[in-house]
């Protein structure tokens, strides 16, 4: 069962040193090994049973406590319409500096990039009303060591 020991290491190689690691490992370490017994008296060979075991437990971010999930892709709009704000207020800032050439090439370059931002800026709406931006999450881990 030394496969099956790898795997568990591998899920595991993020949190090495966080609290009840070792009690986690242990516990998913025995499911895992109780649940090949159980494939291989059924009648599967041991080289299934642990392919199948493996790839019943892929990831352990939800049984980690203190995870809280973060959707990257929400925090990233957040981030984009902040910087699309900012770039609002400086065209708007360089509006009166449009009496000199100067003033008149940044603010018409700012309105170009402003425009295009608005554009994509409406496309990332629309795939968040359609609920495409809860696919990518992370996790982040609230307890201090």
């Amino acid at each position: 069962m030394k496969e099956l020991k790898k795997h568990v290491d591998h899920l595991f190689r993020n949190y090495k040193n966080h609290h009840g690691i070792f009690e986690l490992k242990e516990e998913i370490l025995g499911n895992l090994e109780a649940k090949v017994s159980h494939l291989m008296q059924e009648g599967l060979d041991e080289k299934e049973a642990i392919a199948k075991a493996k790839t019943s437990m892929t990831k352990i971010d939800d049984l980690i406590d203190g995870n809280i999930p973060v959707w990257i892709n929400q925090f990233q709009f957040k981030a984009f319409q902040i910087a699309y704000i900012y770039i609002l207020i400086a065209w708007i800032v360089t509006i009166p500096f449009s009496i000199f050439r100067v003033g008149i090439l940044i603010n018409y370059g700012l309105l170009f990039v402003c425009l295009v931002l608005g554009i994509v800026y409406l496309f990332f709406d629309l795939q968040i009303s359609l609920g495409c931006f809860r696919k990518v999450c992370c996790f982040y881990n609230m307890i201090l060591i």
